[in-house]
């Protein structure tokens, strides 16, 4: 499967504070905004550093989210915080559409695949024997190509390139980093979830 655009290695070194990063199949970008919460008044067209700027003045509350798309996918990303994992975000989205979500903060990192309204496969790529999910092994072989250590095999690998590597390899996912680093995207406010 060919990957889209860039791939998505350069996403380390570009958010060197962590990053999520949410992609659904066959969705616009404001959909898929809407569906990971924000709310309908709050959208706006934003580069990065204003859509940082304004997660800073009051990051316990509130997300803030950027979106575009490439080729079928609709795709989030949101500076060091983890809206993914704080909310029914992955639920909501891939209730509707085939999502994959990935997550690198300072203290998590994490991925997962669903559709359905399901979760397929989940797990923190530091720990990818430990995986959850409806069909667990789903990936199992793209995981062994992207050089995760799975049962007993260790490529040297770092679990975050890796995770990386399963996202290009499985699913033919990367985005434009002069896009995503440099240009303007949809933007929505999502509230943090009690």
């Amino acid at each position: 499967m060919p990957v889209l655009e860039d791939g998505l290695a350069w996403l380390p070194s570009s958010f060197p504070q962590g990053f999520s990063l949410l992609f659904a199949r066959d969705v616009e970008p404001r959909t898929l905004l809407e569906l990971m919460g924000c709310e309908e008044g709050s959208f706006e067209v934003m580069d990065r550093d204003d859509a940082e700027e304004f997660q800073q003045e009051d990051p316990e509350e509130r997300s803030m989210l950027r979106a575009g798309s490439v080729g079928p996918w609709a795709f989030a990303v949101q500076s060091w915080g983890a809206h993914i994992l704080e909310s029914d975000a992955l639920q909501n989205v891939s209730a509707v559409a085939e999502t994959v979500a990935m997550v690198r903060t300072e203290t998590v990192p994490w991925f997962a695949y669903a559709k359905d309204g399901q979760t397929l496969c989940s797990f923190d790529p530091g720990l990818p024997d430990l995986r959850d999910g409806a069909d667990r092994d789903v990936l199992l072989s793209h995981m062994v190509e992207s050089g995760f250590r799975v049962e007993g095999r260790d490529s040297g690998v770092s679990p975050v390139d890796a995770m990386l590597g399963l996202a290009e390899r499985a699913f033919g996912l990367g985005l434009s980093r002069e896009l995503v680093v440099d240009g303007e995207l949809l933007a929505g406010v999502a509230e943090a979830t009690p």
